[in-house]
């Protein structure tokens, strides 16, 4: 269960709900007006899967030059396979690390008819090596 929905955690958000912001635009919009390094976690859900080729690198573009140090991206994919291994640029994933056995216990978790999968990234740490997990 998300930390958000446990009980433990609902005093905290109750008294931090004010913290919140909501953006109604393209995600790529929102992100290319944030500063570099600024994002710590990204969760994208299956926006991915209705994106052209184009539209997919402009936004790893973003959460490339956007992710901090430890950054972590989180999304789903009604695909079998991740899509972004055959769409996306090498050069903007060369800095990203795919946690294989992670996604995969996240995908056994999810009660059939469903198909998606819980791909997780992480970014370069601080002194600029990769984070735990397998390569691309």
């Amino acid at each position: 269960m998300p930390r958000y929905l446990q009980h433990q955690h609902h005093a905290t958000l109750r008294d931090r709900v004010d913290n919140v912001t909501i953006h109604r635009e393209i995600a790529t919009t929102f992100l290319a007006e944030q500063a570099k390094a600024s994002v710590d976690a990204f969760v994208l859900l299956d926006a991915q899967d209705w994106m052209n080729d184009q539209q997919l690198n402009a936004l790893w573009s973003e959460i490339d030059r956007t992710a901090g140090a430890g950054a972590r991206v989180i999304f789903r994919t009604a695909g079998q396979e991740n899509i972004l291994l055959s769409r996306v640029s090498p050069t903007v994933l060369q800095h990203w690390y795919y946690e294989e056995e992670l996604s995969k216990g996240c995908i056994s978790r999810i009660d059939p008819p469903y198909t998606v999968a819980f791909t997780s990234c992480d970014a370069r740490r601080p002194d600029g090596s990769a984070g735990a997990g397998a390569a691309w």
